[in-house]
């Protein structure tokens, strides 16, 4: 017991400093990405581009509205039961397709021509 329990702590350990440094050169890549394109676009078309991205950032958001946590909490209580599960992928993505559709239109509608 004392085995696998150091060999978790060891596990858990490693898997941690890896998801923590692909954080970190994550957010590095993105600063630099952000900068180039800053520097490349100038100060109005870079301020288009950051509200765009903000506002496909928001549209993806509110696309998703918890699909994430219904799948962390629901896909262990039905791992017994693969018909179940499968009707939960299915009826989450075709929710996300569906409110994915709506956001893209509203955002369409409300776009200056």
């Amino acid at each position: 017991m004392a085995a696998e329990s150091g060999s978790l702590a060891r596990r858990f350990s490693r898997g941690f400093a890896w998801n923590y440094l692909s954080r970190v050169v994550e957010f590095g890549l993105r600063f630099l990405f952000v900068s180039y394109v800053a520097a490349q676009f100038g100060p109005a078309s870079f301020g288009i581009y950051s509200f765009a991205t903000s506002t496909a950032a928001l549209a993806t958001l509110l696309a998703a509205l918890g699909d994430e946590q219904a799948l962390n909490n629901f896909t262990p209580v039905l791992r017994d039961d693969p018909r179940a599960l499968r009707w939960l992928l299915r009826r989450l993505l075709l929710r996300r397709s569906v409110l994915t559709g709506v956001v893209a239109l509203v955002l369409l509608a409300a776009a200056p021509l």
